[in-house]
């Protein structure tokens, strides 16, 4: 059986022995990497969990922030007419498609890793990961990245410039820090 740890676990896929691929993938730069990398963006923080050969070239699935637990990963993906969410079991084969996150982008796991928030359509949404219905938390811009604060507050990098603190109880984002865009 495939290990559960998804930083333990072997890179599967056709181009999982391919260890200049594998280099270069962890070595690319992230959207709003600065110079020094960070948390989470440093190549060796990086697990390439996915990589292979598929009709439109090479791919490969990189993460750097699973679940608590380190067993399950959420990430965005194309099923060839929407971009929405898919659940990665790390013990499991294949993903699960979330129904209802249809346009979905900036997915993150509660600090508990029993909740899935993302960004659709104009609102922050969350859904728990064992499904359920999907609730919106509040209206807000197009994020830079969500994150969480504590259990009950949201911090989003915010395209108009500064980050913005959301409470889930009552889904109202307030500036937390002014920052110039060009900083996002």
């Amino acid at each position: 059986p495939p290990d559960d740890n998804l930083y333990d676990g072997p890179t599967r896929g056709s181009l999982g022995d391919d260890a200049a691929f594998l280099e270069a993938v962890r070595g690319l730069p992230w959207p709003g990497q600065d110079a020094t990398g960070g948390p989470g963006t440093r190549p060796a923080d990086r697990h390439v969990v996915f990589a292979g050969d598929v009709p439109a070239g090479r791919w490969a699935l990189v993460v750097s922030s699973p679940t608590p637990d380190g067993t399950k990963i959420v990430y965005v993906a194309s099923d060839g007419s929407w971009r929405r969410l898919y659940l990665h079991i790390i013990a499991r084969p294949g993903p699960i498609g979330i129904p209802g996150t249809e346009d979905a982008d900036d997915p993150t796991f509660s600090p508990d890793g029993r909740y899935i928030v993302f960004y659709s359509r104009g609102s922050l949404k969350r859904t728990a990961i064992d499904g359920g219905e999907i609730t919106e938390i509040g209206k807000a811009p197009p994020p830079r990245g969500v994150t969480w604060l504590d259990a009950e507050t949201l911090i989003l990098g915010n395209t108009e410039g500064g980050l913005l603190r959301m409470p889930l109880s009552n889904g109202q984002p307030s500036l937390l820090a002014p920052v110039q865009s060009s900083s996002l």
